[in-house]
């Protein structure tokens, strides 16, 4: 016989507009526990259509707030930890992507 063994998967969703609720529904990447998630699902990127690059949806949130080094600090200090970016959301939807 032979057995497949599945890694655990927790995935987490971390929206980059999280930052402008008003608290205590505010929430960043530094809020994340160690060890909680073995994937965080990145919301949202873009797309520039035409270098085909990802490029930040929000650069205020992602840049300015860090929540990309936010996220960054968490892989180094949780080794394993696989982060995902998530393209589109509702304002892409509407006005196209970059």
């Amino acid at each position: 016989t032979m057995s497949i063994t599945t890694p655990f998967v927790n995935g987490c969703y971390l929206a980059n507009w999280a930052v402008y609720r008003l608290e205590p529904y505010k929430f960043t990447p530094h809020e994340i526990p160690i060890g909680l998630c073995t994937h965080i699902f990145y919301a949202f990127a873009a797309v520039n259509v035409t270098t085909f690059e990802a490029i930040s949806s929000d650069e205020y949130a992602d840049i300015t707030l860090k929540n990309v080094d936010g996220l960054n600090n968490l892989k180094k200090n949780q080794p394993g930890l696989k982060t995902l970016l998530s393209f589109g959301g509702w304002t892409e939807s509407q006005t196209g992507i970059n």
